[in-house]
């Protein structure tokens, strides 16, 4: 890889961004972090496709994952830019709904290192499932 690859991870609680960044640190890419959905969004804005992955909590205010996915979804990002939801909802509902949003991964938390760092690599190697 001769470009750094982005990742944009949303997360509203600082240390799990921290150790997310932590997880996913290696030359090849540049990690970039959004603490809302509001954020997240703008981040979007500003890189578009650039982004190699995105790494999204559903459940944040003052815009949850949901609404970031749907956001997505309008201005044609969902199947150019994989998500990985990682989330602290387990339930069938969130995990359906993220899925038929078109997720390519979901992972809860608490989150293992390893599996976060299969999820992204496997996409970054070209895997897609959800929008693509």
């Amino acid at each position: 890889m001769t470009e750094n690859k982005k990742i944009l991870v949303v997360d509203d609680q600082e240390i799990n961004r921290i150790i997310l960044k932590n997880i996913l640190a290696r030359d090849s890419l540049e990690i970039i972090e959004a603490e809302d959905g509001v954020k997240a969004l703008e981040q979007l804005a500003v890189h578009g496709e650039a982004i190699a992955v995105l790494l999204l909590d559903i459940v944040m205010s003052p815009i949850d994952g949901y609404e970031v996915m749907k956001k997505m979804t309008s201005a044609g990002l969902i199947g150019k830019i994989p998500v990985v939801v990682i989330t602290a909802d387990e339930t069938l509902e969130c995990q359906s709904r993220v899925c038929a949003m078109g997720a390519a991964e979901i992972i809860h938390k608490p989150f293992s290192p390893a599996a976060v760092r299969a999820a992204v690599d496997w996409i970054l190697r070209g895997g897609r499932r959800g929008g693509s």
